[in-house]
């Protein structure tokens, strides 16, 4: 099983590979040495991909510890969509503002925060697939368990490939198989065959070295050839490869637990945060920049993840007792 605080360090982890790969991005454009930038630039979609594993893996556990109703809707719209909402609204005010209904739109489906977008709509998905359970009649419920899986590949295996005929960016739809491992590897975990003959934690270490030999083939192919195959499959095999240590080992690490848990205020604020940061201090050297981007980054965060969980606590509090009022 993968334990909360290993999911917290992996989020952690993450969000350290996904400014890495925009700050290289944005200030290593004309760097002499292009090999670096593009390593770092490429730590971002495998940056993606962990998150997206413990997201699917952290939906199906959920769902069967407290079923999938309501409050899971609730749950996903307090812990992601409407975070985002709040944060970049304010960079938004404090940038200038909105200036017509594009800003709007764009501002509303998170055009310009494409993992909240994507995000949503596998949440979405999910909820779909399994939501049906708390509401059907008891004997169908056993039908519906058997297809709800296949339904939910489907659904984001079509979703994907309409990102890929919209002309998104790779990194739009590549982590979303990393979305489906980790819903994969829950489910087998609850299964009754695995529970009687342990037959999943005798495979892991076989599997994980099987996913690491894959990434290193894939990984040198891709650098060759730049083909997308090979970095799809670079990305599924990492993303193969963390699931299996997270199986293996449970970590423990305080400060990756603490940038995991506000990992998604990281995100939303690093790019504001760099812009600041590079107006504000223009002519000086990229790596003071880079130092004065990581240090604001952490401090805002610490301060904003913290005071939008209280504000989301006590809509839910205040929502929670005016049902309990009215029922």
């Amino acid at each position: 099983m993968i334990l909360k605080q290993t999911s917290a360090c992996f989020r952690g982890l993450a969000i350290l590979m996904v400014m890495a790969s925009h700050y290289a991005e944005w200030m290593l454009e004309a760097s002499k040495y292009p090999v670096v930038r593009e390593f770092l630039c490429g730590l971002g979609v495998l940056g993606v991909d962990i998150f997206f594993l413990v997201s699917g893996y952290g939906l199906v556990k959920s769902a069967g510890e407290r079923g999938v109703g309501r409050s899971f809707l609730w749950n996903r719209l307090s812990t992601c969509y409407l975070p985002y909402l709040l944060v970049v609204g304010m960079i938004m005010f404090l940038e200038g503002g909105f200036r017509d209904w594009g800003d709007w739109k764009d501002y509303l489906v998170g055009s310009e925060y494409w993992y909240i977008s994507v995000q949503m709509v596998l949440y979405i998905c999910f909820f779909v697939c399994y939501g049906p359970e708390t509401v059907l009649p008891e004997k169908w419920k056993s039908a519906w368990k058997k297809v709800r899986d296949i339904l939910l590949t489907v659904m984001v295996i079509g979703f994907t490939y309409w990102l890929y005929a919209m002309g998104k960016a790779d990194f739009w739809f590549l982590s979303n198989g990393a979305f489906l491992i980790g819903v994969y590897i829950a489910r087998l975990e609850s299964g009754t065959y695995q529970k009687e003959t342990g037959w999943l934690t005798g495979i892991i270490p076989y599997v994980l070295i099987a996913s690491l030999f894959v990434l290193g083939i894939s990984g040198f192919c891709f650098h060759r050839t730049s083909l997308m195959r090979w970095e799809a499959v670079k990305s599924l095999a990492f993303t193969m490869s963390v699931a299996m240590v997270g199986l293996l080992h449970d970590f423990k690490s305080v400060p990756l637990r603490v940038l995991g848990r506000y990992s998604l205020y990281f995100y939303l604020i690093h790019g504001f945060i760099y812009r600041f940061v590079g107006n504000g201090f223009m002519g000086i050297s990229p790596m003071i920049i880079l130092f004065l981007c990581l240090i604001f980054t952490l401090v805002v965060g610490l301060i904003v993840g913290p005071a939008v969980e209280w504000v989301m606590a006590w809509i839910t509090s205040r929502g929670t007792e005016y049902l309990r009022k009215n029922n």
